[in-house]
Protein backbone atom coordinates (compact mmCIF):
# COMPACT_ATOMS: atom_id res chain seq x y z
CA UNK A 1 0.00 0.00 0.00
CA UNK A 2 1.74 3.35 -1.12
CA UNK A 3 1.42 6.54 0.61
CA UNK A 4 -2.62 6.70 -0.44
CA UNK A 5 -3.64 8.77 2.85
CA UNK A 6 -3.21 11.96 1.30
CA UNK A 7 -6.09 13.94 0.75
CA UNK A 8 -8.65 15.65 3.14
CA UNK A 9 -8.60 14.11 6.36
CA UNK A 10 -11.37 11.91 7.05
CA UNK A 11 -13.33 12.43 3.63
CA UNK A 12 -16.19 10.67 3.03
CA UNK A 13 -16.44 9.32 6.47
CA UNK A 14 -19.75 9.89 8.45
CA UNK A 15 -18.61 11.64 11.86
CA UNK A 16 -18.04 9.16 14.69
CA UNK A 17 -20.02 9.99 18.21
CA UNK A 18 -16.79 8.62 19.91
CA UNK A 19 -13.40 9.41 19.67
CA UNK A 20 -11.31 12.20 19.02
CA UNK A 21 -12.50 13.58 15.71
CA UNK A 22 -15.08 16.66 15.59
CA UNK A 23 -16.22 17.77 11.99
CA UNK A 24 -17.71 21.27 11.92
CA UNK A 25 -19.12 23.03 9.09
CA UNK A 26 -18.41 26.60 11.19
CA UNK A 27 -17.43 27.90 14.27
CA UNK A 28 -20.58 29.94 15.51
CA UNK A 29 -20.47 30.47 18.95
CA UNK A 30 -22.76 33.51 19.14
CA UNK A 31 -24.34 33.05 22.28
CA UNK A 32 -23.11 31.73 25.92
CA UNK A 33 -25.27 28.66 25.68
CA UNK A 34 -23.70 27.88 22.32
CA UNK A 35 -20.22 28.12 23.58
CA UNK A 36 -21.30 25.98 26.68
CA UNK A 37 -22.42 23.44 24.49
CA UNK A 38 -19.36 23.93 22.05
CA UNK A 39 -17.05 23.96 25.15
CA UNK A 40 -18.61 20.78 26.10
CA UNK A 41 -18.40 18.88 23.20
CA UNK A 42 -14.89 19.75 22.99
CA UNK A 43 -13.88 18.48 26.60
CA UNK A 44 -15.19 14.85 25.51
CA UNK A 45 -13.46 15.03 22.57
CA UNK A 46 -10.14 15.44 24.92
CA UNK A 47 -11.45 12.57 27.14
CA UNK A 48 -11.58 10.24 23.87
CA UNK A 49 -7.79 11.89 23.18
CA UNK A 50 -6.54 11.66 26.66
CA UNK A 51 -6.31 14.97 26.07
CA UNK A 52 -5.81 15.04 22.29
CA UNK A 53 -8.55 16.20 19.73
CA UNK A 54 -8.48 16.98 16.08
CA UNK A 55 -10.99 19.58 14.69
CA UNK A 56 -11.89 19.79 10.96
CA UNK A 57 -13.58 22.88 10.33
CA UNK A 58 -15.33 22.83 6.87
CA UNK A 59 -16.66 19.06 6.70
CA UNK A 60 -19.85 18.27 7.03
CA UNK A 61 -21.23 15.28 9.42
CA UNK A 62 -21.22 12.95 7.05
CA UNK A 63 -17.67 13.83 5.92
CA UNK A 64 -18.67 15.75 2.83
CA UNK A 65 -16.35 18.71 2.01
CA UNK A 66 -18.67 21.83 2.25
CA UNK A 67 -15.57 24.53 3.07
CA UNK A 68 -15.53 28.04 4.78
CA UNK A 69 -14.79 31.03 2.77
CA UNK A 70 -10.81 31.77 3.27
CA UNK A 71 -11.27 35.33 4.25
CA UNK A 72 -13.37 34.13 7.38
CA UNK A 73 -10.25 31.44 8.40
CA UNK A 74 -8.89 34.10 10.78
CA UNK A 75 -11.81 34.45 12.32
CA UNK A 76 -12.71 31.00 12.92
CA UNK A 77 -9.47 30.60 14.54
CA UNK A 78 -9.81 33.00 17.06
CA UNK A 79 -13.30 31.78 18.11
CA UNK A 80 -11.94 27.66 17.96
CA UNK A 81 -9.38 28.73 20.41
CA UNK A 82 -11.93 31.06 22.63
CA UNK A 83 -13.98 27.93 23.14
CA UNK A 84 -10.69 26.27 24.42
CA UNK A 85 -9.60 28.60 26.24
CA UNK A 86 -12.65 27.88 28.21
CA UNK A 87 -11.78 24.45 29.48
CA UNK A 88 -8.32 25.14 29.47
CA UNK A 89 -7.00 23.79 26.28
CA UNK A 90 -4.99 25.21 23.71
CA UNK A 91 -5.19 24.87 19.61
CA UNK A 92 -2.89 24.71 16.55
CA UNK A 93 -3.47 24.95 12.70
CA UNK A 94 -2.03 21.68 11.06
CA UNK A 95 -3.44 21.73 7.43
CA UNK A 96 -5.34 23.62 4.96
CA UNK A 97 -6.85 22.08 1.69
CA UNK A 98 -8.26 24.43 -0.86
CA UNK A 99 -11.84 23.31 -2.26
CA UNK A 100 -11.52 26.16 -4.85
CA UNK A 101 -10.55 29.63 -5.04
CA UNK A 102 -12.42 30.64 -2.59
CA UNK A 103 -13.51 28.15 -0.30
CA UNK A 104 -10.70 25.76 2.21
CA UNK A 105 -10.82 22.86 4.76
CA UNK A 106 -8.48 23.39 8.06
CA UNK A 107 -7.62 20.88 10.54
CA UNK A 108 -6.97 22.34 14.19
CA UNK A 109 -5.07 20.34 16.54
CA UNK A 110 -6.59 20.90 20.54
CA UNK A 111 -4.30 19.96 23.30
CA UNK A 112 -5.31 20.28 27.33
CA UNK A 113 -3.10 19.97 29.98
CA UNK A 114 -4.01 17.37 32.98
CA UNK A 115 -5.99 18.59 36.38
CA UNK A 116 -5.66 18.87 39.06
CA UNK A 117 -2.15 20.57 38.35
CA UNK A 118 -1.52 20.88 34.88
CA UNK A 119 0.73 18.01 34.26
CA UNK A 120 1.28 18.15 30.58
CA UNK A 121 0.06 14.80 28.46
CA UNK A 122 2.94 12.75 28.79
CA UNK A 123 3.10 9.66 25.96
CA UNK A 124 5.60 6.84 26.70
CA UNK A 125 7.63 5.14 23.85
CA UNK A 126 9.54 2.42 24.31
CA UNK A 127 12.75 2.59 22.17
CA UNK A 128 13.36 -1.49 20.85
CA UNK A 129 15.98 -2.50 17.96
CA UNK A 130 19.58 -4.81 17.35
CA UNK A 131 22.21 -3.28 19.00
CA UNK A 132 24.66 -0.64 17.26
CA UNK A 133 21.44 0.71 15.50
CA UNK A 134 21.36 3.90 16.96
CA UNK A 135 18.90 3.93 19.77
CA UNK A 136 20.37 5.84 22.28
CA UNK A 137 22.14 8.45 19.76
CA UNK A 138 19.00 9.27 18.36
CA UNK A 139 17.04 10.01 21.49
CA UNK A 140 19.98 11.73 22.41
CA UNK A 141 19.65 13.82 19.57
CA UNK A 142 16.07 14.38 20.40
CA UNK A 143 16.47 14.93 23.78
CA UNK A 144 18.79 17.57 23.29
CA UNK A 145 18.30 19.39 20.12
CA UNK A 146 21.70 18.57 19.18
CA UNK A 147 23.09 16.69 16.33
CA UNK A 148 25.43 13.89 16.79
CA UNK A 149 29.43 14.26 15.83
CA UNK A 150 29.36 10.40 14.53
CA UNK A 151 31.45 9.47 17.31
CA UNK A 152 28.66 8.90 20.19
CA UNK A 153 28.26 12.62 21.35
CA UNK A 154 24.41 12.68 21.99
CA UNK A 155 24.02 9.08 23.28
CA UNK A 156 26.07 9.88 26.22
CA UNK A 157 23.14 12.30 27.54
CA UNK A 158 20.90 8.80 27.47
CA UNK A 159 23.67 6.28 29.18
CA UNK A 160 23.14 5.11 33.11
CA UNK A 161 26.16 3.60 34.11
CA UNK A 162 29.95 4.19 33.04
CA UNK A 163 30.34 0.78 31.17
CA UNK A 164 27.67 1.79 28.85
CA UNK A 165 30.03 4.95 28.08
CA UNK A 166 32.95 2.83 27.41
CA UNK A 167 31.19 0.34 25.32
CA UNK A 168 28.15 2.40 23.26
CA UNK A 169 25.90 0.08 24.15
CA UNK A 170 22.83 0.01 26.38
CA UNK A 171 22.62 -2.88 28.94
CA UNK A 172 20.25 -1.45 31.61
CA UNK A 173 16.33 0.54 31.08
CA UNK A 174 16.71 4.09 30.91
CA UNK A 175 14.53 6.95 31.02
CA UNK A 176 14.86 10.41 28.91
CA UNK A 177 11.67 13.06 28.59
CA UNK A 178 11.51 15.84 25.88
CA UNK A 179 8.32 18.48 25.74
CA UNK A 180 6.96 20.05 23.31
CA UNK A 181 4.54 23.48 23.61
CA UNK A 182 1.44 24.29 21.81
CA UNK A 183 2.76 25.36 18.59
CA UNK A 184 5.25 21.91 18.74
CA UNK A 185 8.46 23.55 19.11
CA UNK A 186 10.96 21.20 21.33
CA UNK A 187 11.32 21.98 24.87
CA UNK A 188 14.06 20.66 26.16
CA UNK A 189 15.79 20.62 30.11
CA UNK A 190 19.07 21.46 28.27
CA UNK A 191 17.44 25.29 27.28
CA UNK A 192 15.92 25.78 30.39
CA UNK A 193 18.86 25.75 32.89
CA UNK A 194 18.27 23.36 35.59
CA UNK A 195 17.57 20.05 34.56
CA UNK A 196 14.72 20.05 38.13
CA UNK A 197 13.49 23.02 37.61
CA UNK A 198 9.43 23.46 37.06
CA UNK A 199 9.87 25.40 33.94
CA UNK A 200 10.17 22.05 31.95
CA UNK A 201 7.19 21.16 32.63
CA UNK A 202 5.35 24.58 32.78
CA UNK A 203 6.25 25.15 28.98
CA UNK A 204 5.35 22.05 27.75
CA UNK A 205 1.87 21.12 26.76
CA UNK A 206 2.88 17.66 25.93
CA UNK A 207 6.03 15.20 27.32
CA UNK A 208 7.64 12.58 25.39
CA UNK A 209 8.72 9.84 27.60
CA UNK A 210 11.83 7.50 25.94
CA UNK A 211 12.70 4.39 27.39
CA UNK A 212 15.35 3.38 25.91
CA UNK A 213 16.03 -0.80 25.83
CA UNK A 214 19.11 -3.02 25.21
CA UNK A 215 19.58 -4.40 21.79
CA UNK A 216 22.04 -6.81 22.56
CA UNK A 217 20.71 -10.47 23.05
CA UNK A 218 22.77 -11.05 26.40
CA UNK A 219 20.19 -8.35 27.87
CA UNK A 220 16.76 -9.31 26.11
CA UNK A 221 15.47 -10.15 29.70
CA UNK A 222 16.02 -6.59 30.49
CA UNK A 223 14.40 -5.23 27.20
CA UNK A 224 11.57 -7.62 28.15
CA UNK A 225 10.91 -6.22 32.08
CA UNK A 226 11.40 -2.76 30.27
CA UNK A 227 8.53 -3.72 27.83
CA UNK A 228 6.56 -5.34 30.04
CA UNK A 229 6.88 -2.92 33.60
CA UNK A 230 6.94 0.47 31.56
CA UNK A 231 3.29 0.28 30.02
CA UNK A 232 4.24 1.84 27.08
CA UNK A 233 1.82 3.70 24.57
CA UNK A 234 4.00 3.03 21.51
CA UNK A 235 7.21 0.80 20.27
CA UNK A 236 9.76 2.75 18.05
CA UNK A 237 11.74 0.29 16.60
CA UNK A 238 15.04 0.81 15.72
CA UNK A 239 16.60 -0.01 12.45
CA UNK A 240 20.09 0.63 11.10
CA UNK A 241 20.08 1.13 7.38
CA UNK A 242 23.59 -0.05 6.85
CA UNK A 243 22.99 -2.87 8.89
CA UNK A 244 19.69 -3.99 7.75
CA UNK A 245 17.47 -6.46 9.28
CA UNK A 246 19.30 -8.50 12.02
CA UNK A 247 17.87 -11.31 14.18
CA UNK A 248 16.94 -9.46 17.48
CA UNK A 249 15.28 -6.56 14.81
CA UNK A 250 12.80 -9.37 14.45
CA UNK A 251 12.75 -10.55 17.50
CA UNK A 252 12.10 -6.88 18.94
CA UNK A 253 9.58 -6.44 16.39
CA UNK A 254 7.50 -10.13 17.76
CA UNK A 255 7.46 -8.83 21.35
CA UNK A 256 6.22 -5.30 19.91
CA UNK A 257 3.35 -7.28 18.53
CA UNK A 258 2.73 -9.87 20.82
CA UNK A 259 2.18 -7.72 23.06
CA UNK A 260 -0.22 -5.67 20.78
CA UNK A 261 1.69 -1.95 21.04
CA UNK A 262 0.94 0.31 18.42
CA UNK A 263 4.50 0.42 16.30
CA UNK A 264 6.61 2.74 14.31
CA UNK A 265 10.01 2.39 12.60
CA UNK A 266 12.83 4.61 12.57
CA UNK A 267 15.80 4.04 9.88
CA UNK A 268 18.85 5.53 11.28
CA UNK A 269 22.15 6.03 9.62
CA UNK A 270 20.68 6.96 6.37
CA UNK A 271 23.74 8.81 6.04
CA UNK A 272 26.18 5.84 5.98
CA UNK A 273 23.89 3.79 3.89
CA UNK A 274 24.25 3.14 0.03
CA UNK A 275 20.82 4.30 -1.39
CA UNK A 276 20.49 0.34 -2.64
CA UNK A 277 21.08 -1.17 0.80
CA UNK A 278 18.45 1.33 2.34
CA UNK A 279 15.81 0.19 -0.38
CA UNK A 280 16.29 -3.44 0.50
CA UNK A 281 15.94 -2.70 4.26
CA UNK A 282 12.65 -1.08 3.38
CA UNK A 283 11.16 -3.58 1.10
CA UNK A 284 12.37 -6.26 3.78
CA UNK A 285 10.72 -4.21 6.33
CA UNK A 286 7.33 -3.75 4.48
CA UNK A 287 7.34 -7.71 3.52
CA UNK A 288 7.79 -8.55 7.19
CA UNK A 289 5.05 -6.02 8.29
CA UNK A 290 2.84 -7.74 6.15
CA UNK A 291 3.52 -11.41 7.07
CA UNK A 292 0.49 -13.64 8.43
CA UNK A 293 0.32 -12.62 12.38
CA UNK A 294 1.62 -8.83 11.82
CA UNK A 295 -0.47 -8.28 9.27
CA UNK A 296 0.06 -4.31 9.48
CA UNK A 297 0.55 -1.64 6.52
CA UNK A 298 3.49 0.39 5.75
CA UNK A 299 3.39 3.92 5.67
CA UNK A 300 6.81 5.49 4.41
CA UNK A 301 6.92 9.31 5.51
CA UNK A 302 8.16 11.43 3.36
CA UNK A 303 7.78 15.10 4.53
CA UNK A 304 5.59 17.25 7.07
CA UNK A 305 2.31 16.43 5.58
CA UNK A 306 3.03 12.53 5.61
CA UNK A 307 4.09 12.94 9.60
CA UNK A 308 0.47 14.59 10.41
CA UNK A 309 -1.30 11.97 8.52
CA UNK A 310 1.14 9.33 10.71
CA UNK A 311 0.85 10.92 14.02
CA UNK A 312 -3.13 10.46 12.99
CA UNK A 313 -3.31 7.05 11.92
CA UNK A 314 -1.57 5.61 14.76
CA UNK A 315 -4.97 5.22 16.82
CA UNK A 316 -5.57 1.89 14.27
CA UNK A 317 -2.94 -0.25 15.39
CA UNK A 318 -2.90 -1.77 11.55
CA UNK A 319 -0.62 1.59 10.13
CA UNK A 320 2.82 1.58 10.79
CA UNK A 321 4.88 4.77 9.93
CA UNK A 322 8.19 4.48 8.77
CA UNK A 323 11.09 7.46 9.09
CA UNK A 324 14.62 7.96 7.93
CA UNK A 325 16.44 9.89 9.38
CA UNK A 326 20.25 10.68 10.52
CA UNK A 327 21.55 12.22 13.90
CA UNK A 328 24.26 13.68 12.48
CA UNK A 329 23.10 15.69 9.12
CA UNK A 330 19.59 16.18 10.66
CA UNK A 331 18.07 14.86 8.05
CA UNK A 332 14.60 12.99 9.01
CA UNK A 333 14.18 14.78 12.21
CA UNK A 334 11.90 17.76 11.70
CA UNK A 335 9.28 14.91 10.59
CA UNK A 336 10.21 13.22 13.56
CA UNK A 337 9.59 15.59 15.61
CA UNK A 338 6.14 16.70 14.17
CA UNK A 339 5.01 13.38 14.11
CA UNK A 340 5.72 12.86 18.15
CA UNK A 341 4.12 16.44 18.95
CA UNK A 342 0.92 15.15 17.18
CA UNK A 343 0.77 11.80 18.91
CA UNK A 344 -2.01 10.97 21.35
CA UNK A 345 -1.97 7.95 24.41
CA UNK A 346 -3.27 4.99 23.64
CA UNK A 347 -6.58 3.51 24.58
CA UNK A 348 -6.74 1.09 27.19
CA UNK A 349 -9.11 -1.70 25.77
CA UNK A 350 -12.17 -2.13 28.16
CA UNK A 351 -12.02 -5.32 30.36
CA UNK A 352 -15.12 -6.75 31.68
CA UNK A 353 -12.99 -7.59 34.86
CA UNK A 354 -11.61 -3.62 35.33
CA UNK A 355 -15.23 -3.10 36.58
CA UNK A 356 -15.32 -4.91 39.86
CA UNK A 357 -11.81 -3.62 40.51
CA UNK A 358 -11.83 -0.47 42.75
CA UNK A 359 -9.81 2.64 41.72
CA UNK A 360 -7.81 2.70 44.58
CA UNK A 361 -3.80 3.39 44.33
CA UNK A 362 -1.83 0.28 42.21
CA UNK A 363 1.63 0.89 41.61
CA UNK A 364 4.25 -1.71 40.49
CA UNK A 365 8.03 -1.25 41.49
CA UNK A 366 10.30 -1.47 38.78
CA UNK A 367 13.40 0.25 40.37
CA UNK A 368 14.57 1.17 43.61
CA UNK A 369 17.13 3.32 44.79
CA UNK A 370 18.70 5.00 48.17
CA UNK A 371 18.62 8.62 48.30
CA UNK A 372 21.00 10.08 51.16
CA UNK A 373 18.73 12.50 53.20
CA UNK A 374 15.60 11.03 51.73
CA UNK A 375 15.80 7.38 52.43
CA UNK A 376 14.42 4.32 50.40
CA UNK A 377 12.32 5.64 46.97
CA UNK A 378 10.86 3.66 44.43
CA UNK A 379 9.80 4.14 40.61
CA UNK A 380 6.84 2.84 38.65
CA UNK A 381 4.35 3.28 36.46
CA UNK A 382 0.62 3.99 38.50
CA UNK A 383 -2.06 1.86 36.98
CA UNK A 384 -4.59 2.59 38.96
CA UNK A 385 -6.20 5.28 41.42
CA UNK A 386 -3.97 8.33 42.82
CA UNK A 387 -1.50 9.10 45.51
CA UNK A 388 -0.61 12.17 47.19
CA UNK A 389 2.78 13.53 49.67
CA UNK A 390 1.75 12.31 53.37
CA UNK A 391 -0.63 9.86 51.67
CA UNK A 392 -0.70 6.34 54.44
CA UNK A 393 0.33 3.29 51.66
CA UNK A 394 1.37 -0.46 51.78
CA UNK A 395 4.06 -2.06 49.78
CA UNK A 396 4.23 -5.80 49.24
CA UNK A 397 3.92 -8.97 49.41
CA UNK A 398 6.82 -10.25 51.17
CA UNK A 399 7.57 -13.03 50.74
CA UNK A 400 5.63 -13.97 53.58
CA UNK A 401 2.63 -12.23 52.21
CA UNK A 402 2.22 -9.42 54.07
CA UNK A 403 2.43 -5.90 53.13
CA UNK A 404 4.74 -3.22 55.04
CA UNK A 405 2.72 -0.02 56.21
CA UNK A 406 4.75 3.73 55.10
CA UNK A 407 4.11 6.60 54.06
CA UNK A 408 4.98 8.99 51.17
CA UNK A 409 7.50 11.59 52.20
CA UNK A 410 7.53 12.75 48.33
CA UNK A 411 6.36 12.10 44.80
CA UNK A 412 8.33 13.27 41.49
CA UNK A 413 7.70 13.47 38.10
CA UNK A 414 10.15 14.00 35.19
CA UNK A 415 12.76 15.10 38.46
CA UNK A 416 9.92 17.82 39.25
CA UNK A 417 8.32 17.44 42.82
CA UNK A 418 4.65 17.33 42.48
CA UNK A 419 1.96 16.91 45.55
CA UNK A 420 -0.50 14.21 43.60
CA UNK A 421 -0.07 11.95 40.39
CA UNK A 422 -2.61 9.43 39.31
CA UNK A 423 -2.99 7.06 36.96
CA UNK A 424 -0.38 6.38 33.91
CA UNK A 425 2.15 8.45 35.43
CA UNK A 426 5.66 7.14 35.92
CA UNK A 427 6.94 8.87 39.50
CA UNK A 428 9.23 8.03 42.38
CA UNK A 429 8.07 7.89 45.56
CA UNK A 430 9.78 8.64 48.90
CA UNK A 431 8.80 5.90 51.65
CA UNK A 432 9.06 6.48 55.09
CA UNK A 433 10.67 4.29 57.54
CA UNK A 434 11.65 1.27 54.91
CA UNK A 435 14.39 -0.10 54.39
CA UNK A 436 15.91 -0.71 50.71
CA UNK A 437 17.03 -4.50 51.65
CA UNK A 438 13.06 -4.92 52.40
CA UNK A 439 11.86 -4.11 48.77
CA UNK A 440 12.13 -5.89 45.91
CA UNK A 441 11.49 -5.05 41.81
CA UNK A 442 7.63 -6.65 41.13
CA UNK A 443 6.15 -5.51 44.69
CA UNK A 444 3.23 -3.21 44.19
CA UNK A 445 1.99 -0.24 45.96
CA UNK A 446 -1.46 -0.02 47.17
CA UNK A 447 -3.66 1.96 49.65
CA UNK A 448 -4.88 -1.27 51.13
CA UNK A 449 -3.84 -5.00 51.13
CA UNK A 450 -4.97 -7.31 48.75
CA UNK A 451 -5.05 -11.11 48.34
CA UNK A 452 -2.15 -12.81 46.19
CA UNK A 453 -1.62 -15.46 44.40
CA UNK A 454 1.10 -18.54 43.31
CA UNK A 455 -1.23 -20.40 41.29
CA UNK A 456 -3.27 -19.11 38.37
CA UNK A 457 -4.30 -20.45 34.81
CA UNK A 458 -3.70 -18.83 31.53
CA UNK A 459 -4.09 -19.19 27.66
CA UNK A 460 -0.82 -19.30 26.48
CA UNK A 461 0.62 -19.01 22.76
CA UNK A 462 4.03 -20.15 22.06
CA UNK A 463 6.05 -17.70 19.63
CA UNK A 464 8.99 -20.07 19.56
CA UNK A 465 10.32 -23.67 20.85
CA UNK A 466 12.58 -25.57 19.81
CA UNK A 467 10.69 -29.15 21.14
CA UNK A 468 8.36 -29.25 23.09
CA UNK A 469 6.66 -27.74 26.25
CA UNK A 470 5.10 -30.35 28.80
CA UNK A 471 4.59 -30.43 32.32
CA UNK A 472 6.84 -29.10 34.68
CA UNK A 473 8.44 -26.63 32.12
CA UNK A 474 9.83 -23.74 34.12
CA UNK A 475 10.06 -20.29 32.30
CA UNK A 476 10.47 -16.97 33.49
CA UNK A 477 7.48 -14.62 33.65
CA UNK A 478 7.85 -11.20 33.13
CA UNK A 479 4.27 -9.77 34.34
CA UNK A 480 4.11 -5.65 34.49
CA UNK A 481 7.77 -5.36 36.78
CA UNK A 482 7.18 -8.82 38.27
CA UNK A 483 9.92 -11.18 37.15
CA UNK A 484 9.85 -15.15 38.36
CA UNK A 485 10.14 -18.41 37.35
CA UNK A 486 7.09 -20.68 37.02
CA UNK A 487 6.44 -24.05 36.42
CA UNK A 488 3.48 -25.54 34.34
CA UNK A 489 1.81 -27.96 36.70
CA UNK A 490 -1.17 -28.66 34.20
CA UNK A 491 -1.25 -28.11 30.43
CA UNK A 492 -4.18 -29.07 27.51
CA UNK A 493 -3.07 -32.00 25.90
CA UNK A 494 -0.24 -32.42 27.89
CA UNK A 495 2.36 -30.73 25.16
CA UNK A 496 2.97 -27.36 23.18
CA UNK A 497 4.74 -26.30 20.03
CA UNK A 498 5.76 -23.32 18.08
CA UNK A 499 2.19 -21.36 17.10
CA UNK A 500 0.12 -23.51 19.70
CA UNK A 501 -2.39 -22.03 21.81
CA UNK A 502 -2.99 -23.68 24.71
CA UNK A 503 -4.68 -23.51 28.34
CA UNK A 504 -1.61 -24.14 31.36
CA UNK A 505 -1.73 -23.62 34.78
CA UNK A 506 1.55 -22.31 36.22
CA UNK A 507 3.35 -22.09 40.24
CA UNK A 508 5.37 -19.53 41.35
CA UNK A 509 8.53 -21.18 42.16
CA UNK A 510 9.34 -18.71 44.90
CA UNK A 511 6.50 -15.93 46.40
CA UNK A 512 3.04 -15.43 45.96
CA UNK A 513 2.64 -11.89 43.62
CA UNK A 514 -0.33 -9.66 43.10
CA UNK A 515 -1.73 -10.92 39.95
CA UNK A 516 -5.13 -10.13 38.56
CA UNK A 517 -7.30 -12.10 36.05
CA UNK A 518 -7.01 -10.01 32.77
CA UNK A 519 -3.43 -9.20 32.96
CA UNK A 520 -1.09 -10.26 30.35
CA UNK A 521 2.66 -11.43 30.20
CA UNK A 522 5.47 -12.57 28.54
CA UNK A 523 7.03 -15.88 29.73
CA UNK A 524 10.90 -16.68 27.76
CA UNK A 525 13.68 -19.88 28.85
CA UNK A 526 16.77 -19.88 27.11
CA UNK A 527 15.46 -19.30 23.32
CA UNK A 528 11.83 -19.94 23.73
CA UNK A 529 9.61 -16.82 23.75
CA UNK A 530 5.47 -16.88 24.71
CA UNK A 531 2.88 -14.51 25.48
CA UNK A 532 -0.51 -15.07 27.93
CA UNK A 533 -3.28 -14.13 29.44
CA UNK A 534 -4.65 -14.66 32.99
CA UNK A 535 -8.06 -16.16 32.87
CA UNK A 536 -8.20 -17.03 37.04
CA UNK A 537 -6.13 -16.58 39.86
CA UNK A 538 -5.75 -18.80 42.94
CA UNK A 539 -5.71 -16.33 45.97
CA UNK A 540 -3.92 -16.66 49.16
CA UNK A 541 -5.21 -14.55 51.80
CA UNK A 542 -2.20 -12.68 53.43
Amino acid sequence: MGNNLNHIPFEGRPELPDGNVEYKVRIDPNSEERIERLATQMKYRLQEGKGQAFYIVGLADDGVPVGIYKHELAKMEERLSFVASKIGAKIRKLREYDINDERTIVEFVVIQRKLPEEIPVDIKIASIGNVDAGKSTLIGSLLSGELDDGRGKTRAKVFRHRHELESGRTSSVALASIGYDIDGILVTHENLGSPGIDHFLEKSIKTITFIDLAGHERYLKTTIFGLASSNPDYAMLIVAANQGILKMTKEHLGLSIALNLPLFIIITKIDLSPSRKLKETINELKRLLRMPGISRVAYLVKDSHDAIVAASAMTSKQIVPIFQVSSVTGQGLKELHQFLSLLVPKREEENPNDMVETEELEMYVDDIFSVQGVGTVVSGVITQGEVSVNDKVLIGPLNTGEFIDTRVKGIHYKRVPIETAWTGMGVTLALHNVRREQIRKGMVVRAQEVPVAKRFDAEIYVLYHSTTIRVGYCPVIHLKSIRQAARIVSLEGDLARTGDKKMATFEFLYRAERIKEGDEFVFREGRTRGVGKILKVYLTEP
